[in-house]
């Protein structure tokens, strides 16, 4: 057995093993699968072969400092409980050590993810990490609604909010890092290819930023890659994410205010169904549900200090 460098020429065995093994559950597009494993020069994405076929793979990032992610780890299903996979996590949790990482995450915690955690439609994924002693610490979920069953309120709150403009750019971005540092990337990204009209803004009477959101979708032709699930849901599905009010004005509706007028322009959009990913903590499960969102997936949160 020999574990190597990913290179170009693996990618049919590569996504070969992702669709023996998930294709069922977790069908995706080609191009988004390795816009993922190759989403920065932080992630390293190796194979185990015998020789002649390959057998594993396995994608690691260290794109955030100490902190690193084992996004995606594949077995060959016939090739399955013969060690295997312990083989690509030893030599995973030793690469990530080496490169300065002490908190390894499953799934999220790099620069892209395929999940947040576990699915918990993934039994034995879960089972699998267990037994390398990870530290599973609560669910996260992902939300779905149907577009129709909203109760959209004629007014909906007495702040302005409107697409981004560009010469809201700038107090946008400051008030992401100051309040919301985590999501910050993801604000430039869509400003630096401009697409403005993805990016919702709440501001108060006094011209001041006060939240914000993403939009996605709906998707037409050439897939992109920040909503991985389109051949699950179809092309009319379309969604919100880094919802985010200034903690000075919580609890005045203006979380309410975004989402809704959110919904409102994909609705415009031709968006059907609506997705919200990666909701963390039990009060906003309980706040989207109330809008009328359903949970569509949880997944197992998981970390580990090495």
């Amino acid at each position: 057995m020999q574990i190597r460098n990913y290179k170009k020429s693996d990618e049919k065995a590569v996504f070969g093993l992702w669709n023996s093994n998930l294709k069922d559950k977790w069908p995706i597009d080609r191009v988004i699968f390795f816009s993922i494993i190759n989403s920065s020069k932080k992630v390293k994405n190796v194979v185990l072969e015998d020789g002649k076929k390959i057998l594993g793979f396995i994608s690691l990032d260290t794109a955030k400092k100490d902190k690193g992610s084992i996004k995606l780890i594949l077995i060959d299903k016939k090739y399955q409980r013969k060690g295997l996979g312990k083989l690509l996590m030893d030599f995973g949790l030793a690469y990530l050590k080496n490169a300065g990482v002490k908190t390894v995450f499953l799934g999220s915690g790099g620069s892209s993810y395929f999940w947040p955690g576990i699915p918990e439609n993934l039994p034995n994924a879960i089972l699998f990490f267990k037994s390398f002693k990870f530290n599973y610490h609560g669910k996260d979920v992902d939300l779905v609604g149907e577009l129709k069953k909203f109760s959209l309120p004629k007014k909906i709150s007495n702040f302005e909010i409107d697409l981004l403009k560009k010469e809201d750019i700038e107090q946008l971005l400051k008030f992401e890092k100051k309040n919301f540092p985590y999501w910050l990337e993801h604000f430039e990204f869509e400003i630096k290819r401009g697409d403005l009209k993805n990016i919702l803004i709440a501001k108060s009477a006094s011209n001041k930023i006060i939240g914000s959101i993403l939009l996605f979708g709906p998707y037409i032709g050439k897939p992109r890659t920040d909503f991985k699930w389109r051949k699950i849901f179809s092309n009319k599905m379309g969604g919100t994410g880094a919802l985010g009010v200034d903690r000075k004005m919580r609890g005045r509706g203006v979380g309410k205010a975004i989402v809704i007028k959110a919904i409102e322009i994909l609705e415009k959009r031709g968006v059907k169904k609506i997705y919200g990913g990666w909701v963390d903590l039990d009060f906003l499960i309980r706040w989207y549900l109330k809008i009328g969102y359903k949970n569509w997936m949880s997944y197992q949160m998981a970390k580990k200090k090495i």
